[in-house]
């Protein structure tokens, strides 16, 4: 699915620099640690889980709430969030607002 993504949809070059690269200034633009980033990246994808898969669960019971908390995570969540770094990488880091 991730390769698909990638090479299909939003045909990814690993060759491009980013902006974090490109404009270093250790203030704004600072190339960042994998480790660091992965954390972000988590703690933004995860902060609706724990409200909505309850919700979910208490209206139409334990299994659509575990489907949504998986699922929803992986084809939504996760697809939204690469998809909104890509296109940020694309125009010179900037935010989509």
């Amino acid at each position: 699915y991730a390769k698909f993504l990638s090479e299909k949809i939003w045909k990814l070059d690993p060759k491009a620099v980013t902006p974090a690269h490109k404009y270093d200034d250790g203030f704004e633009y600072v190339p960042t640690r994998t480790s660091v980033v992965w954390g972000h990246h988590f703690t933004s994808i995860a902060g609706a889980a724990p409200i909505v898969g309850p919700i979910v669960a208490a209206i139409w019971g334990w299994l659509p709430g575990l489907l949504w908390i998986l699922f929803g995570t992986i084809f939504m969540g996760a697809v939204h969030d690469f998809g909104t770094l890509v296109t940020s990488l694309r125009h010179e880091g900037r935010g989509i607002a």
